[in-house]
């Protein structure tokens, strides 16, 4: 209902004062449902609520703030700051509850995911199982982190503001003797290798031998590791070059060290690749 309400002044034509009104009446409806839901606050700091709902319910002397600098800054005739503090309130807590439920959906999924690796096998490493899931949460985290971020920056209409500056920073040229290059371009070589590596891991994890996801293909023994290890050497092989490509190195200059290296390996390494 906040979220309509804040959202549907885009559509509607306003004198400056009804607009002021209009803040103004959002502003006292925001904190009275936010009292009429925490009351009394002291109490609902001491329920049994689990981390993310603590921390949830700490946020709410901000949004009295907040909803407070509404009413003072439109009283006092900056509109702007009453409307961006509403904004903040409204959109940013419907995003939030939005990226909160998309989180727990994915951190349910990957659990499923860890479990399901680690439920057909006979003997189970629970350490190494633990230390997986937590690595995977922290991920899942991060990355929804992420994208709050940035709707939350679009939110304050300083997401195009931050990511032209940053542009403009990675870009910057910087030349050492007769190399010239970008943070941008480093950045972009390290994050194509990262991002590849971390590939191989999950191909890695969801093949995993025998017991993976290839598992109803009935397949050989041995054939689901096969798999897996050249998709990963491919996945690697692409993610090198790329990333070599990212930091602008013209790869035509190493045909013929590449077909020289190829041909004695070709040689050297027949058992193993005919065992391969």
């Amino acid at each position: 209902m906040f979220f309509i309400y804040n959202s549907a002044k885009a559509y509607i034509w306003f004198e400056s004062y009804q607009y002021r009104v209009y803040l103004l009446l959002e502003a006292l409806i925001v904190m009275g449902g936010l009292y009429y839901f925490t009351r009394p606050y002291k109490k609902t700091r001491l329920l049994p609520l689990k981390e993310h709902g603590k921390f949830f319910v700490r946020l709410t002397p901000l949004i009295y703030v907040l909803t407070l600098t509404s009413i003072v800054s439109n009283i006092l005739g900056y509109t702007n700051l009453a409307d961006v503090t509403l904004k903040i309130c409204t959109h940013g807590s419907t995003i939030t509850i939005v990226f909160y439920a998309v989180l727990r959906l994915l951190e349910g999924a990957s659990l499923a995911l860890v479990h399901r690796h680690f439920g057909p096998k006979p003997i189970v490493n629970h350490l190494n199982k633990s230390i997986i899931e937590k690595k995977i949460l922290k991920f899942v985290q991060g990355f929804v982190f992420i994208l709050w971020l940035i709707f939350f920056l679009n939110i304050l209409d300083q997401f195009s503001t931050i990511s032209s500056f940053l542009n403009n920073f990675l870009s910057e040229p910087y030349i050492i003797g007769s190399l010239t290059f970008t943070l941008g371009d480093i950045l972009s070589f390290l994050l194509i290798l990262t991002g590849s590596f971390l590939a191989t891991s999950f191909i890695g994890f969801i093949i995993d031998g025998d017991q993976g996801v290839l598992k109803p293909l009935k397949l050989p023994k041995g054939i689901p590791n096969a798999i897996s290890l050249v998709i990963r050497y491919l996945i690697l092989s692409f993610g090198i070059v790329f990333a070599l490509s990212s930091l602008g190195i013209d790869l035509g200059k190493f045909n013929l060290m590449a077909g020289a290296l190829g041909l004695g390996i070709g040689f050297g390494l027949q058992n193993i690749i005919s065992n391969f």
